[in-house]
């Protein structure tokens, strides 16, 4: 697995790398607050050399020159700044932006001390390409930072405490004990499982690659699970109950059962019930859900775990055709996985 995307943190951090590797000195822009509508998000990265050329992003443009100057300094003297600036509503306008904002962009060296911040960014990649999340925590005040990984973390109290307030979301500077930290969550990407190569499957799969997931197909009938169909995807022709099981989904993976045939669709729906999995949902008719759901609780699925699927699958937007109940299905996905379904379901209700 590869993290891909031109200003990914990946690509951004094998720039720095590659000008490391060249004895240019690297120093890394990073968004640390937003306010409004802010060009760019919290976490978004730049990085920039001593001759001042840069890749990533920051701002979508607006205010690079400033960032770019001041990492130039930053590389020359090591010393890490913080940069305030407020995009007006006129310009917000010219960026396609509905109104302006204010963002706060932290420099710091990454070549510096053996490129010691530069080590700790390329494991933040390594932790990535194995499927592992992780939390970079600076404290903006000692300009120290560690590296710590969800899935062997201490269980220090804060540890835990930071890294609650951030959840899996969006990073976010705190303050702890009279210290400012910013805490940067590096995800790995997002899954999306799908039981059975239909019709409705072939507008999924590009629609779930533009919005970041890496698309997974489970078939088991020859005539479905050609590669034909799903050029450059994955494909498990094995039965869905013992390939979801396989293909082991946790809290960043979504599995959608489409094929209406309990046989095929109910097993991987109890593989995926039995998991992490952060969206589940099946396709078909509010009778066909409960009809599933039914099913499922002569099999012994207790109620509170079949309230997980979500049925009919996809948002409720009145959705007709493969393509439009695939953007639905994505949407919810993405809606769940941001916690922001309640707020959509009442808006839309």
């Amino acid at each position: 697995m590869t993290i891909l995307g031109t200003d990914s943190i990946a690509a951004v951090i094998s720039q720095a790398r590659e000008w490391s590797d060249q004895g240019l000195g690297v120093s890394l822009g990073t968004v640390i607050a937003t306010w409004r509508s802010a060009p760019r998000t919290v976490g978004s990265v730049v990085v920039v050399n001593e001759r001042g050329e840069f890749f990533g992003s920051v701002s979508g443009g607006c205010v690079e020159a400033a960032v770019i100057q001041a990492s130039i300094e930053t590389i020359s003297d090591g010393v890490s700044r913080e940069l305030s600036f407020g995009v007006t509503d006129d310009f917000a306008w010219s960026l396609g932006l509905a109104c302006g904002g204010k963002i706060q962009v932290r420099t710091e060296s990454i070549t510096h001390d053996g490129g010691a911040l530069l080590k700790i960014y390329l494991l933040v990649i390594s932790r990535l390409n194995q499927g592992e999340s992780c939390y970079l925590i600076t404290n903006l005040e000692s300009g120290r930072s560690e590296l710590i990984v969800e899935e062997d973390r201490s269980n220090s109290e804060r540890d835990n405490y930071l890294i609650e307030c951030v959840g899996r979301k969006e990073p976010k500077v705190l303050e702890l004990k009279g210290q400012r930290i910013f805490v940067n969550v590096f995800n790995h990407p997002t899954r999306m499982i799908i039981l059975g190569g239909v019709h409705i499957a072939q507008a999924l799969v590009p629609i779930a690659k533009l919005s970041g997931f890496e698309p997974i197909i489970i078939e088991p009938r020859p005539a479905f699970a050609l590669q034909s169909r799903f050029p450059g995807v994955k494909i498990v022709s094995e039965t869905t109950g013992k390939a979801v099981k396989m293909l082991a989904p946790d809290n960043r993976t979504a599995v959608v059962a489409l094929t209406h045939n309990p046989d095929h669709d109910d097993p991987g729906l109890l593989s995926a019930l039995d998991s992490s999995a952060f969206y589940i949902a099946a396709l078909g008719s509010t009778k066909s859900q409960n009809q599933r759901l039914l099913r499922l609780s002569n099999l012994g699925v207790d109620s509170k775990t079949l309230e997980r699927i979500h049925g009919p699958a996809g948002l409720s937007i009145g959705a007709t055709g493969p393509a439009e109940i695939a953007i639905s299905i994505v949407a919810e996905a993405i809606a769940v996985l941001r916690g922001k379904l309640l707020e959509l379901d009442n808006a839309i209700g």
